[in-house]
């Protein structure tokens, strides 16, 4: 294996990568340099999580190189990616004592991983450590009254901790914006727009991100996953993950992508289940734009990732973790959008009711959120969702809120619609 791994990897990255998957590719290359010298051509620098993962066995190839018999300052002591930072200070106390140094693109990943919180005893052991541009930039990220250094990469990311999800006002000061997730954490929103398919009118999807990117991005954001969605394998996106854990929104918001432009399985795409997997592990935080991914995926076409996508809602709701009028505002904003069908929601939503006993009531919160829409006119096929509201209320003994019938009597619609809005307005009395 060291032999082909040589041969295939000398002739350049591009070439193994025809041969092998990234995690085996990545592991070859390493394989390769520990049997033996071995001439690796450089790749060419791209946004994603595939090739932050070579650039990273690259660094890694050099530091073992050392023969330090250290772990490597980016290395994660918790599931997820995370570094403690406790430990974090401790293996960059040894780095230092041992004389070994490492790349900013390794401080940069070290300190993308922290756990974020108050960390007194970290913050402490950190002083006391020689002061240079990380140490300086660890402390920041940690909380301590540091003054901003010149190192903008380490800095920013270490604002990345500081200030996590939010704007850091004097790395702008300083700075300036710098991108998305420089001074300014990076937001993200999704919108639609007609496009002709083979002459046929239909609604595309496309994600944006506040503030834009510019030539004015940080160095480190070749390793910050900039959500260009050339990832294609599961174990590529969720890598992805691992970059920035304690923020998952440029991860959520490729999955919005993804999921949302294939909402029909025009393609298949299985490694997208990479999305939904990580919103059922209960301390992912659901946040706007995870929120917008999930409302997507209740509505897809493929039968087994909108089965992901119910077990990820039954997983949010049972865990408090759910915004139910966030998720029925992007469920009505996809709906109205023509992008996706009530049927299928009915779907979804009917197998979300009978995975728990506490989701029936759930269920018909989101529902009466989602038809309470003040719209003049009604999504298509809204009757399906009226359908499953009536039959949740008789089966399951949901009481409704008395408002609830007002706000279905007001619903213009017609059709199989219109017979639903009888039925369910004569069992509420």
């Amino acid at each position: 294996m060291f032999a082909r791994a040589q041969n295939v990897l000398a002739s350049g990255p591009w070439h193994a990568r025809w041969y092998l998957q990234p995690l085996a590719t990545a592991l070859a290359r390493f394989a390769a340099v520990a049997a033996g010298p071995v001439m690796l051509a450089p790749g060419k620098i791209k946004q994603s999580a595939s090739a932050e993962l070579s650039r990273r066995i690259d660094d890694l190839i050099v530091f073992a190189g050392r023969h330090s018999g250290l772990s490597s300052l980016c290395t994660p002591t918790h599931r997820g990616g995370f570094i403690a930072p406790d430990a974090l200070v401790a293996r960059l106390a040894a780095h230092l004592g041992a004389g070994v140094p490492s790349s900013q693109d390794e401080q940069v990943r070290a300190l993308l991983r922290l756990a974020s919180g108050d960390w007194p005893a970290a913050r402490a052991a950190a002083r006391a450590l020689p002061q240079g541009p990380f140490v300086q930039a660890l402390r920041y990220a940690l909380g301590d009254d540091v003054a901003i250094g010149s190192e903008r990469a380490l800095f920013a990311a270490a604002a990345r901790i500081r200030h996590p999800g939010g704007d850091d006002a004097a790395l702008l000061a300083a700075y300036g914006i710098a991108g998305p997730d420089g001074a300014c954490a990076a937001r993200y929103a999704w919108d639609v727009y007609p496009e002709l398919e083979y002459g046929e009118p239909v609604v595309r999807l496309r994600v944006t991100v506040t503030p834009a990117h510019s030539d004015a991005d940080l160095p480190y954001m070749a390793m910050r996953w900039r959500g260009e969605f050339s990832d294609r394998l599961e174990s590529e996106l969720l890598y992805g993950a691992t970059i920035l854990p304690s923020c998952l929104d440029a991860f959520f918001a490729c999955g919005v992508s993804r999921i949302g432009s294939n909402i029909d399985w025009r393609i298949a795409q299985w490694d997208d289940r990479a999305f939904l997997g990580v919103l059922l592990d209960a301390a992912t935080p659901v946040t706007p734009i995870a929120t917008s991914l999930l409302a997507l995926a209740l509505g897809g076409k493929e039968p087994g990732q909108s089965a992901m996508a119910v077990d990820a809602l039954v997983a949010v709701v049972l865990e408090a973790r759910c915004d139910i009028a966030l998720l029925a505002g992007e469920i009505r904003k996809i709906l109205l959008s023509r992008l996706g069908k009530a049927a299928r929601y009915a779907r979804s939503l009917a197998s979300a009711a009978r995975a728990d006993a506490a989701m029936p009531g759930a269920v018909c919160a989101l529902l009466c959120a989602v038809l309470d829409s003040g719209e003049e006119a009604p999504p298509k096929d809204t009757g399906a969702l009226l359908e499953l509201l009536l039959e949740l209320s008789l089966g399951h003994g949901v009481v409704l809120a008395p408002e609830t019938a007002a706000m279905i009597g007001s619903l213009k619609l017609s059709g199989k619609g219109k017979a639903a809005q009888k039925a369910l307005l004569a069992h509420l009395g």
